[in-house]
């Protein structure tokens, strides 16, 4: 239940409450050491973080994953024009009024991804107005959420066997209930062999889930290199094609035994609609720095519910965890969680705190809004690097 303070932040919220800032910070990042990604090499990661603020002094924040791709400038230069005066005390009415003036784009490419992190800061906002978390506002059900463990990435240093097992194996030691790993770089048999030292650190009952980065040719080529694969016990195989061949997933989830998760790219809901209905999809995979932010979100994981299928996020723990706590139907290992000590992201170095973890669950924070304690100053180092 709200407490005293918290009542009063939502009486508050009846008083009407502009916008008057729109920051965006394009942030680079390096990672340690350049890590194989499908086909290609990535040598940092970037976020494109925004700050709203109000005349009465409120602040959002939010933030999506910008891949080297100009988030931050379309927030900046596109929307930042729409937002100014819009009223924050409801999001769902500001989100309209930026998808009124960019109907043709607004479920498409770029303009979601920039859309969802605006979104994700009028939430921000809106919970930390109210004094509550922004999973309170979405319905928690849990203090906690079990988190899968990303890691084995192919590396240009090489790939070691005996480094993954150690990596694995401390994933269980902090209580890992499921991990993931990458494959599709190396041969089928080698991916196999990867496999057998991943099940072998964990154990035979904790989750694997492997991602296959869109690296599958075809059905032929997917079907050898699920027989290597199987032997092994996968929760699901993520992306082996785009989610543009529905049809070809179909048929591969028709001739082979493991589940597949999509659709992390995916822009508003009635692209999971019609995922849903190719029945190309086992686990729907969903991002809300991808989706169109919270309400989207949401919308794509009642499509799920309403037709059986479980939830998983893409990585953003900081921020799906919120959404995380809320679901009836999430994937067993549908909070990924990159720790900072992988060397695969970089967003910790963004923020002054990092998220609380406990016997492989994540805890969800309880500062009110998205609970991002996010270093200012290294915002903007990183901004300007």
């Amino acid at each position: 239940m709200p407490g005293e303070g918290s009542l009063d932040a939502l009486a508050a919220l009846t008083e009407t409450d502009v916008i008057t800032s729109v920051e965006c910070f394009d942030c680079v990042v390096p990672l340690p050491e350049p890590v194989r990604v499908g086909s290609a090499v990535v040598a940092s990661r970037s976020y494109a973080i925004v700050r709203l603020r109000t005349q009465r002094g409120a602040e959002g924040v939010g933030y999506a994953f910008g891949r080297g791709l100009p988030v931050a400038r379309i927030i900046s230069d596109a929307l930042a024009p729409v937002l100014a005066g819009a009223d924050t005390r409801v999001p769902e009415r500001v989100r309209e009024r930026v998808r009124g003036a960019f109907w043709s784009y607004a479920e498409q490419g770029l303009l979601a991804v920039a859309l969802s992190a605006v979104d994700l800061a009028l939430w921000d906002m809106l919970g930390r107005r109210a004094g509550l978390p922004v999973a309170d506002l979405l319905g928690r059900r849990v203090a906690a959420v079990d988190a899968c463990f990303i890691g084995g990435y192919a590396k240009l240093s090489g790939d070691d066997p005996a480094a993954l097992e150690e990596e694995m194996a401390g994933f269980v030691a902090q209580g890992a209930r499921a991990v993931k790993l990458t494959i599709g770089d190396a041969s089928p048999r080698d991916d196999g062999e990867r496999l057998k030292v991943v099940r072998r650190a964990i154990g035979d009952d904790r989750l694997i889930v492997v991602d296959a980065f869109r690296t599958f040719r075809n059905l032929d080529e997917a079907l050898h290199r699920l027989r290597f694969l199987e032997p092994s016990g996968l929760a699901y195989l993520e992306d082996p094609f785009s989610e543009s061949l529905a049809p070809l997933l179909a048929e591969l989830r028709h001739r082979t035994s493991v589940p597949i998760g999509l659709g992390e790219n995916l822009s508003g809901h009635r692209a999971f609609r019609a995922l849903i209905a190719s029945g190309a999809v086992d686990v729907i995979r969903c991002d809300a720095t991808v989706v169109g932010g919270v309400r989207e979100f949401m919308a794509v994981a009642a499509l799920a519910s309403a037709h059986g299928l479980p939830v998983a996020t893409h990585v953003h723990p900081e921020v799906h965890v919120h959404f995380a706590s809320a679901l009836p139907d999430l994937h067993p290992a549908g909070l990924e969680l990159m720790l900072p000590s992988s060397g695969l992201d970089g967003f910790h170095h963004l923020l002054r705190t990092q998220l609380e973890v406990v016997d492989g669950a994540v805890v969800v924070p309880q500062r009110p809004g998205l609970g991002l304690d996010l270093d200012w100053p290294a915002v903007e180092r990183y901004a300007h690097a």
